[in-house]
């Protein structure tokens, strides 16, 4: 989707930086382990823009999807008299905990369980988050023995499901995300800001995380919210496929997403 953003904001005369993460591609360094790692590396290739002559007189923001949203901000509270605006995409709002319970225990992924079994799902969910947060390893296991016993998890799944999922719970990047609050910095912005959600996302549903940036904004900032219909976390559509439904080879960005932020980009930027 990035690849797909940035040639049509260039169409539209915006210019962007897109770098791999260290350790990726032809990046060197050791891959990172969670997201606040990565705040170095993009401040490195912000400065390198911000120091070049020929940008001088040359407006620079910043974009951040989903996780990415959460490197914006900071980088924004490193850099405020640097940063001319931000576009933040299917942004978080709330508690990194709060929103990966809200996404796992969506009812919708066990629709053959009844409302008790989901009020018990969500609390396994939420065990296994609060472990997470504690680098408690043995109680993310034990965590994810509850869960797949009341998901009736079967034996094979288990078996090819368990381990993977036991070590992501308990990886530096789960554990930082899953404590990780947005809200104190994003209460500090004062810069233009343009935030965009699909109404169809259910990773970071404007339903759950649009009214806590409404309630934590800076009274001073100037920011638009946009939630646009029939689209999904990532804005990518298919022909036949409906929204948040993906296939290798058949989707694309949505033209709308690509509209809006140029649009919006072009009025922060107007001479």
């Amino acid at each position: 989707m990035f690849k797909e953003l940035a040639d049509g904001l260039a169409e539209q005369g915006v210019a962007s930086l897109r770098i791999d993460n260290a350790g990726v591609g032809a990046s060197t360094g050791p891959r990172v382990q969670h997201f606040q790692q990565r705040e170095p590396h993009i401040l490195a290739a912000f400065d390198a823009l911000a120091q070049r002559n020929d940008l001088q007189n040359v407006p620079l923001g910043l974009i951040g999807h989903s996780e990415g949203a959460l490197v914006a901000s900071s980088i924004w509270a490193d850099r405020k008299d640097a940063v001319a605006f931000m576009v933040l995409l299917g942004a978080p709002g709330r508690q990194g905990r709060a929103v990966w319970v809200e996404q796992q225990s969506n009812p919708a992924r066990f629709p053959d369980h009844s409302p008790e079994d989901h009020q018990r799902l969500r609390a396994a969910f939420d065990a296994i988050a609060e472990a997470s947060i504690a680098a408690d390893r043995a109680a993310v296991a034990a965590g994810v023995d509850r869960l797949f016993d009341l998901a009736r998890a079967t034996p094979e799944e288990i078996a090819e499901n368990k381990a993977d999922f036991v070590d992501r719970m308990a990886s530096p990047e789960m554990q930082v995300w899953l404590s990780h609050d947005p809200a104190p910095v994003f209460g500090q912005i004062t810069d233009p800001t343009l935030l965009v959600w699909g109404d169809a996302d259910s990773l970071t549903s404007p339903l759950q995380n649009l009214p806590v940036y409404l309630a934590k904004k800076n009274p001073a900032a100037e920011m638009t919210f946009i939630v646009l219909p029939h689209e999904d976390h990532f804005f990518l559509r298919g022909e036949g496929l409906a929204p948040g439904q993906h296939r290798a080879g058949a989707t694309s960005l949505s033209p709308a997403i690509v509209k809006t932020v140029s649009d919006w980009i072009s009025v922060q930027t107007a001479d």
